[in-house]
């Protein structure tokens, strides 16, 4: 039986899709053995604030390489226009700083324009993926921060071992992930999209259906479908989600 392109996109993404899911789920076991004081592998902590600041800890003691899996929500607002930290930037321009944004984050007010500013900035790669396994942070390969799946204790892993395991896994990750281009490089498609067609595309990357966009903009689902059915063809696109990644790539929202 022949398939088609389109066919076969959708079954790559349903194939990431799965293999992001059981990550997720293995983690979501791991965690009981890893946080076990006889293990000595990893610490569970339970204050938000403590978390927040270990968090910010463990950022800024990388030197040589940071990775970051990065998903809502997040402990504080986005402000898109909020200062750049000049000195952070230079510190972070010298190091392999690399960063996979889930696709649910693209709906956040703002959250695209800093992603772009710091691939200029501060020199980091970023990617997209529909559904990270769980939020991360690998600081020089020496400790690591990982939030539970679904809990909202944080667990940090100092062990070699694991840390290693949580590197390759960033990197499967990576392998199948999109990248985000700079916002240099968008083009004169932006503006016959124009800015309802962007805001559509930002809800598609995000992962809403059509009916649950239909209610967020006033539209009926038909339209709905209508309109996504020409963005497609405008972004050259043979999935909804691809239209949405292929968007966010030009920097439109």
């Amino acid at each position: 039986m022949d398939v088609s392109p389109s066919d076969e996109v959708e079954q790559g993404h349903d194939v990431a899709a799965a293999r992001v899911a059981e990550l997720r789920r293995l983690v979501g076991e791991m965690a009981g053995v890893l946080s076990r004081p006889d293990y000595g592998m990893g610490e569970v902590l339970t204050d938000r604030e403590y978390i927040i600041r270990r968090h910010r800890e463990i950022y800024s003691s990388a030197t040589r390489v940071l990775r970051i899996f990065s998903a809502p929500p997040y402990s504080r607002k986005i402000e898109a226009d909020e200062p750049l930290n000049l000195a952070d930037a230079a510190r972070l321009v010298t190091m392999d700083y690399r960063v996979i944004t889930d696709t649910s984050a693209l709906g956040l007010p703002g959250a695209l324009k800093l992603v772009l500013r710091d691939s200029a900035a501060k020199g980091c790669q970023n990617r997209l993926v529909a559904g990270v396994p769980f939020k991360m942070i690998i600081s020089d390969d020496r400790s690591a921060m990982i939030g539970l799946p679904g809990d909202p204790r944080s667990l940090v892993v100092t062990n070699p071992l694991m840390i290693g395991f949580f590197g390759d896994l960033f990197e499967a990750v990576w392998d199948m992930s999109t990248p985000i281009v700079n916002q240099q490089e968008v083009d004169d498609l932006g503006a016959a999209v124009g800015e309802e067609g962007r805001h559509l595309l930002a809800l598609l990357a995000a992962g809403y259906t059509d009916a649950v966009i239909g209610l967020m903009l006033g539209l009926s689902e038909r339209t709905v479908q209508r309109r996504v059915q020409l963005l497609m063809k405008q972004m050259g696109a043979d999935t909804r989600f691809q239209a949405g990644v292929n968007a966010a790539k030009r920097g439109w929202f």
